[in-house]
């Protein structure tokens, strides 16, 4: 299988200046939130999911429960096959940046990604070209201020994202830690409960 189909994660539904929602090819084949990801090849946009989720396909009719008389959710799902083709796994994506001139600037791209663009699973080193500095976390830090609670799940769904890419790069971690207390030097007990979280 090419790569770059084996590395897609699914297809623009819908676009805007702060990010966008795709569509998964397969049902609850989603990203974690917190996961990095790239739109486009020459000149791409990274982004963070923010958000996954499973419904219907028509929006008008819900789902409704199947599994009266059924053991396991596996065989629910052998017993109605159509349940698959009547629903869809989509997930949010936030804008964190964007490669110009091999180069990664952080912030919202000049235009958002066009739809039927396809999302795709980073490489290592886009990882890591993207995560050479942190600039991009004072933007989810300041995302939905109003409601601090969430802002800091996808702050610190991202952030476990990183630590899991590197577990055993003290000097990675000590960048991080370096650059939430600037972040939250204003507000400690902010920062004591994200690096409690994060049992760091």
């Amino acid at each position: 299988m090419n790569m770059s189909i084996q590395n897609r994660l699914g297809e623009i539904v819908e676009s805007n200046s702060n990010g966008f929602v795709a569509q998964c090819y397969d049902l609850y084949q989603a990203p974690v939130i917190g996961t990095l990801v790239r739109v486009g090849t020459d000149n791409p946009t990274f982004g963070i999911v923010s958000y996954v989720s499973t419904e219907g396909l028509n929006s008008d009719r819900k789902a409704i429960a199947r599994g009266k008389d059924e053991t396991s959710i596996t065989e629910l799902y052998a017993n109605n096959p159509q349940i698959a083709q009547l629903l869809v796994t989509s997930f949010e994506v936030v804008s964190m940046g964007y490669l110009k001139d091999n180069h990664i600037s952080y912030g919202l791209p000049a235009r958002p990604p066009e739809i039927h663009a396809f999302v795709f699973s980073c490489s290592q080193s886009e990882l890591d070209h993207f995560f050479t500095e942190l600039d991009f976390l004072s933007l989810l830090a300041a995302r939905s201020i109003s409601a601090v609670g969430q802002a800091d799940e996808l702050l610190i769904s991202t952030l476990r994202f990183m630590l899991d890419l590197y577990p055993a790069h003290v000097t990675f971690t000590q960048k991080l830690v370096k650059e939430l207390a600037q972040l939250f030097h204003s507000d400690l007990n902010r920062l004591k409960l994200i690096i409690r979280r994060l049992k760091l």
